[in-house]
């Protein structure tokens, strides 16, 4: 009987954690450039400092590539080499993570009153980040709150990074409540 040797090849390094970004975080392109085909071949578009971009999610086919949103919305690829070119404008508050909304993006004046109310209530209210969708955006969850004030259930939004701030964690504060609790039981013994 023969043995086969299994050889195990390392993966390469994720690009996500090489080069520092998460799913959501929005980039501002620092470098003009010019995009080019999987053959290096001009396409003909460019891409001007200032833009912002947004990471995406990784992408379970290729795991040596950072996927983005340009702004126009169409997906692009980049390498670990991704810092050379963008900096980062907004990191993306990661799951669990509680936020209040910086201040009202200006696309919110196109949305119908119902929806303005719930972002508004973002900006006066903190709420829970649930994660990252597929555009990138952050998705939060309002609660049970704002579920009484607005009506409908489980009212959630998505929203871009950069509109956010990250509020310290009620589950970090001590709860004055059942220390005071404590001490009370402890002076009562004999």
């Amino acid at each position: 009987m023969t043995r086969q040797a299994h050889i195990h090849k390392p993966r390469p390094a994720n690009p996500y954690r090489v080069s520092g970004v998460r799913p959501g975080d929005r980039l501002r392109l620092d470098r003009a450039f010019v995009v080019r085909d999987h053959k290096g071949r001009l396409t003909g578009k460019r891409h001007c400092p200032g833009e912002l971009w947004t990471v995406l999610h990784d992408s379970c086919q290729d795991h040596d590539v950072i996927w983005l949103a340009e702004p126009d919305g169409s997906i692009h690829t980049w390498d670990g080499s991704l810092l050379k070119t963008f900096s980062i404008v907004a990191r993306a508050p990661t799951k669990g993570t509680r936020v209040l909304l910086r201040r009202l993006p200006p696309w919110v004046r196109s949305l119908p009153q119902e929806s303005k109310e719930a972002i508004r209530y973002c900006l006066h209210h903190s709420v829970r980040v649930q994660g990252v969708d597929d555009h990138g955006l952050i998705e939060l969850v309002l609660g049970r709150a704002a579920d009484r004030r607005l009506g409908g259930f489980m009212n959630s939004i998505n929203i871009e990074a950069e509109f956010l701030t990250t509020t310290p964690s009620s589950a970090k504060r001590p709860n004055t409540a059942l220390q005071g609790t404590r001490s009370k039981r402890r002076s009562a013994e004999p």
